[in-house]
């Protein structure tokens, strides 16, 4: 048996897990999705061989359930022809398992006890697939919120809310930009030759010019 998941509410001591077994699913994190290989730096569970049947190895945190592929795994296709998806259904109430299963719609049920994740959309004719369109999303380890990464425009004028002005500056121009929340400190952004000093009173980015 290839695939392993966990972890599970016990039945009558039917379940049980290892120091190593919550350390190897802890340190991955906790974003649903599926995972990135240790070696290759690409995302695990690439579908291949004859009619798309052959899942290769990978593995993905659901709900806070890891799920592991280390050989490969062979699906099975259900007959007629239909728009379907390979999903990854995890099954946290009844069977307490995951598999990989070809469903005939392309509607991932999504609650508690019952969660598909989707590898790739499929097109079945005949009960064999026939064309496949990659709809893996990366999981793993959530963002360190303390960063405060500024990813467009909004984000970074909920931040420094100013109107720019240039002025020069001994080495080029600067701007004021702003203060940035809960520090009392301006930012200021240099385009110069060379690196600005340090002050106690700003936040200093620059964009160092040579032959400024």
């Amino acid at each position: 048996m290839t695939i392993s998941s966990y972890f599970y509410d016990s039945v009558n001591g039917d379940r049980t897990y290892s120091a190593a077994d919550f350390a190897r699913a802890f340190e991955i994190g906790f974003e649903n999705g599926v995972l990135l290989k240790e070696v290759e730096n690409e995302l695990g569970f690439e579908i291949g061989g004859t009619n798309y049947l052959t899942v290769y190895d990978g593995k993905a945190i659901i709900e806070g359930h890891f799920i592991e592929v280390t050989g490969t795994e062979t699906l099975t296709v259900p007959a007629g022809d239909y728009s379907g998806q390979v999903v990854i259904q995890l099954d946290a109430t009844n069977t307490r398992t995951a598999k990989l299963l070809v469903k005939t719609n392309q509607t991932p049920i999504k609650t508690t006890d019952l969660y598909e994740l989707p590898l790739y959309n499929c097109t079945v004719t005949g009960g064999i697939i026939t064309t496949v369109t990659d709809v893996r999303t990366r999981g793993g380890a959530s963002p360190n919120d303390h960063l405060h990464p500024i990813s467009d425009i909004t984000n970074l004028q909920s931040h420094i809310n100013s109107a720019l002005t240039w002025v020069a500056d001994p080495n080029g121009v600067k701007c004021i930009m702003g203060r940035y929340a809960g520090t009392g400190k301006n930012v200021v952004l240099f385009l110069t030759s060379g690196q600005p000093s340090a002050s106690s009173t700003e936040h200093r980015v620059w964009i160092q010019i040579d032959n400024f």
